[in-house]
């Protein structure tokens, strides 16, 4: 109880000070054990961090953010949106909404927030400032909808947690389905409410060759959620091989 309460109070202490939290935990744990007499421990620190790395599960870390970066930076995401917004066209606060429902397409294949905030942000946070949206509510906008990504599996948040608690990704990820939908579906219903007096529906009526044409364009970026998790729930692949197998198709993509 003694090592746990100087833990507990030198860490709340380093928080509440502003010191970031990886050095608070690693300070915390130091002081600890100094004052407690229990130096022995710190020879184990080194191999639990070795261990807990030496994980071919945390390998699909780098290759979802590879496949995030790819995909904003080839192009990808912009045909995506360019067929969300046609379909969305019709619904008060369209632009948030698009940037909302795109943002979840996106997910599901970087599964990471910053990935997604940086590649379907950057392309309707522009258009909706154009449109007369505010600036701090296209921001918030475009970071409610950036936090998709680590809800909607693939997820690395979700990929971290199960290796550290040692549970299964595969399961991780059929749990993450049912809140992802529930929060995109809840985001379109508060920016439909909230934001119809920035942006009034698209009435324009448009021929079906336009929607053919753009389906055409976003058909590979809405197929690759469906590579990714039919691939692992069907067990074709791991999670980690569905990485690096994504990344190498959206290269080829390019």
């Amino acid at each position: 109880m003694e090592i746990a309460g100087i833990l507990f109070a030198v860490l709340f202490l380093m928080l509440f000070i502003g010191v970031p939290i990886a050095i608070s935990l690693g300070l915390a744990a130091a002081i600890a054990m100094f004052a407690t007499d229990n130096m022995q421990y710190l020879a184990a620190v080194p191999t639990r961090m070795f261990t807990q790395l030496d994980s071919f599960t945390l390998m699909a870390v780098p290759f979802f953010i590879l496949a995030g970066n790819i995909m904003a930076e080839g192009g990808i995401s912009d045909r995506l949106i360019g067929f969300i917004e046609l379909l969305l066209r019709r619904l008060p606060g369209r632009l948030a909404c698009i940037s909302v429902v795109a943002s979840g397409f996106f997910g599901a294949i970087s599964g990471s927030n910053p990935a997604t905030v940086a590649a379907i942000g950057s392309i309707t946070a522009p258009k909706m400032i154009k449109k007369g949206y505010p600036i701090d509510t296209t921001a918030a906008i475009a970071a409610s909808s950036g936090t998709l990504g680590v809800v909607i599996p693939p997820s690395i948040g979700m990929v971290t947690y199960a290796v550290t608690a040692g549970v299964s990704v595969t399961a991780m990820f059929l749990g993450g389905w049912v809140p992802g939908i529930m929060l995109i579906l809840g985001l379109c219903i508060f920016n439909m409410i909230r934001c119809k007096k920035f942006d009034s529906p698209d009435m324009t009526s448009y021929p079906a060759k336009e929607y053919i044409v753009r389906f055409k364009d976003a058909f590979l970026a809405l197929l690759m959620p469906i590579i990714i998790l039919g691939g692992i729930y069907s067990g074709v692949f791991t999670p980690t091989e569905s990485a690096a197998v994504i990344s190498c198709f959206e290269v080829r993509l390019q």
